[in-house]
């Protein structure tokens, strides 16, 4: 084999690895599902966010396997978990990913996404740098 067709074999090589790498990374997200939303609250608290009044959230309404709406440090934020086995709720997930957001009776709301796991009403949060931190930690 040549020179110049063993260099255009690994030019390929390395240019097809770089692709799939890529790709692998824009994909990725973080695997969490075996938690639930009570380990979520604790983690919170550990965090040193102030929690209370945490009550279930209409979680089948946006098609989450559970959901809580809860006070951190005084404000609402509301908490769902999407079970990644489950076909639909993957679905569901996946488009909240791609879209940045949710919309629920036809309001849109902006959701961060961690896993399995999404929380809305953070924007604005009075220590929402530290609130996303806890969040993203999980």
């Amino acid at each position: 084999m040549s020179k110049p067709a063993l260099k255009h074999i690994l030019s390929a090589t390395l240019i097809t690895s770089i692709i799939i790498l890529t790709a692998g990374c824009f994909s990725f997200r973080k695997e969490n599902n075996d938690k639930n939303i009570a380990q979520l609250v604790e983690h919170f608290k550990k965090s040193g966010l102030m929690v209370d009044m945490v009550q279930s959230a209409m979680f089948d309404v946006i098609r989450a396997q559970d959901g809580v709406s809860l006070k951190i440090d005084g404000v609402d934020v509301q908490i769902f978990k999407y079970d990644t086995k489950e076909k639909v709720q993957n679905e569901k997930l996946e488009k909240i990913v791609k879209k940045g957001s949710i919309t629920i009776l036809g309001v849109d709301f902006s959701s961060k996404v961690n896993g399995s796991f999404i929380m809305l009403n953070y924007k604005g949060h009075p220590d929402e740098q530290r609130l996303l931190e806890a969040f993203e930690s999980f």
